[in-house]
């Protein structure tokens, strides 16, 4: 199956809204889907960021949206 590499924006609200559907994808729309895995999360708040990092099972936080978006791993 293959993976879908995770890279968050934003880790309020409307993260935890995205992060939740992500790892509902599989079971609702099969594998075809794939198998998301949470990558890197990044807030301007660094302490949302890392909470984010560690509730939902990101590898690691980022402090700004640039690094994700420039990520080789997402």
């Amino acid at each position: 199956m293959k993976e879908v590499r995770i890279g968050l924006v934003g880790a309020g609200w409307m993260g935890k809204a995205h992060t939740n559907s992500f790892a509902n994808a599989l079971m609702l729309f099969g594998p075809e889907s794939g198998k998301p895995v949470f990558e890197v999360v990044a807030d301007v708040n660094v302490e949302a960021a890392k909470l984010a990092c560690e509730k939902f099972g990101f590898s690691r936080w980022a402090e700004n949206w640039q690094e994700v978006v420039t990520d080789p791993q997402v």
